[in-house]
């Protein structure tokens, strides 16, 4: 489009009209960006009770699968009871060595 061209279309177009599509378009614009803003809300919203649901099912079907088998369970929780009451013992007998509260006899068994 040449400029004498442009010039005789906008000699022939009414400035009130120009004014009337540029605001609708501003207002269309500005409507579209409004419900973008909206749409990213919700989808950041949604996305993590996504991700809870996924989670909880996947911890879901792994409580279904057993790790151990029940004598095995049994062993390990007697471990754990044995070993607590071996770590307790050498607390104690840590704290006794500390207070001195032990003859020198003991003292030469222990060390």
């Amino acid at each position: 489009m040449s400029s004498d061209e442009f010039q005789e279309y906008n000699e022939q177009q009414p400035s009130g009209d120009s004014d009337l599509d540029d605001k609708a378009l501003l207002e269309e614009y500005q409507k579209t960006t409004l419900r973008n803003v909206g749409a990213k809300s919700k989808k950041k919203d949604w996305v993590p009770d996504e991700q809870y649901r996924l989670l909880y099912v996947y911890f879901k079907d792994m409580s279904l699968e057993p790790l151990l088998k029940s004598k095995q369970e049994v062993e390990v929780s007697a471990k754990i009871k044995k070993s607590e009451l071996i770590a307790s013992n050498f607390k104690q007998m840590l704290e006794d060595v500390e207070s001195s509260s032990i003859s020198a006899i003991q003292k030469r068994k222990l060390g």
